[in-house]
C-alpha cells in the first residue's frame, strides 16, 4: 500500500472516530492510536480481503466444474433419447426424421424388417421419392404430386431395370439387362400389352413389332450372316421374309399353310 493510500485509510477512520461535522464538538479519544498501530490494522484487514479474494476464485472454480459436468450430462440425455451413440463424428439412431418451417415432415431415414428405407415428400405431404435397399436389391421410386409410381430404377437378381408410367401408373417403357447380359428395350399399349422389343444378345440384334394382343407380327434382325426381315400373320406363321448373306439376297412370300407361292431367286 502506497503513502496515498495509507493517508486516505486514516483519514476515513479519523471520519468515523469523530462523526460530528463540528470540529469544536469533537473532544480527544482518550486512548488515540498511534501510526504504527493504524498501520497494523490496515494490513490485518488487508489480509482477509487477500482471503475472501481466494475465496471468490475458489467459488469460480468450482462453477466452471460443475457447468463441464452439466453439459455433458445433456450429451447423455440426447443419446439417450436417440436411443444410440452421439460424438463428435457419427450420429447413431433407429430413425431420422426431418421437418420444415411448418412442422411437416419432408424426409425420413429408418430401417424396416425389409431393410433401410429413405422417403422424401413435398409441401402438402405426398411421398415423391422411395429409395430401398431389401433382400431382393436396391431400388428406387418416384412418385408425381398425385402419388401415381412413374418411374422406377431397380437391381434385382434377374439383373438391373429402368421403367417409365403413365399418368394410370401403368409401366409404358423400360430398360434392362437380364442374366445373360443382354440388353432389352421395350414399349407397351396402356392395357399393358408388349408392342415393341429391341433385343442385343451374342448372335444377333432386333427389333419385334407386336399387335394389339401381344403377338409379335414383324420383325428385323442382323445375325452373323446378314439382316432380314420377317412378316407374319395373326397365328403366328410367316408369310413374307427378305434377306442378305454376303453371297447373295432372297425374298419368298408363303401362303397360310407355310407353302412358298413365289420366291425370288
Amino acid at each position: 500500500m502506497s503513502v496515498q493510500d495509507a493517508a486516505e485509510f486514516l483519514k476515513q477512520r479519523r471520519a468515523k472516530e469523530y462523526p460530528s461535522a463540528n470540529p469544536i464538538m469533537l473532544k480527544p479519544r482518550k486512548h488515540a492510536m498511534t501510526i504504527e498501530e493504524r498501520l497494523d490494522n490496515l494490513e490485518r484487514e488487508l489480509a482477509a480481503v487477500k482471503c475472501r479474494s481466494r475465496w471468490i476464485i475458489g467459488g469460480g472454480v468450482i462453477v466452471t466444474i460443475v457447468g463441464c459436468l452439466l453439459f455433458q450430462l445433456t450429451l447423455i440425455s440426447i443419446r439417450t433419447v436417440l436411443h444410440g451413440t452421439l460424438n463428435v463424428n457419427t450420429l447413431c439412431a433407429k430413425m431420422l426424421t426431418i421437418e420444415d418451417d411448418a412442422g411437416k415432415t419432408r424426409a425420413q431415414i429408418n430401417v424396416t424388417k425389409n431393410g433401410p428405407r429413405l422417403v422424401m415428400g413435398d409441401e402438402k405431404g405426398t411421398i415423391r421419392t422411395l429409395l430401398t435397399a431389401d433382400g431382393s436389391g436396391p431400388g428406387l421410386a418416384l412418385i408425381d404430386g398425385n402419388g401415381t409410381l412413374r418411374t422406377t430404377l431397380g437391381c434385382s437378381t434377374n439383373g438391373p431395370e429402368l421403367t417409365m408410367n403413365d399418368d394410370y401408373g401403368m409401366t409404358r417403357t423400360g430398360l434392362t439387362v437380364d442374366k445373360d447380359q443382354n440388353p432389352r428395350f421395350y414399349m407397351r399399349d396402356d392395357h399393358g400389352k408388349l408392342r415393341t422389343q429391341m433385343r442385343v444378345d451374342k448372335t444377333a440384334a432386333g427389333l419385334s413389332v407386336m399387335d394389339a394382343n401381344g403377338k409379335a407380327r414383324a420383325g428385323i434382325t442382323v445375325g452373323r450372316d446378314g439382316p432380314a426381315v420377317t412378316l407374319i400373320d395373326q397365328n403366328g406363321k410367316t408369310r413374307a421374309a427378305m434377306s442378305m448373306d454376303k453371297d447373295a439376297a432372297g425374298m419368298f412370300i408363303m401362303d397360310t399353310n407355310g407353302r412358298p407361292v413365289w420366291a425370288v431367286p
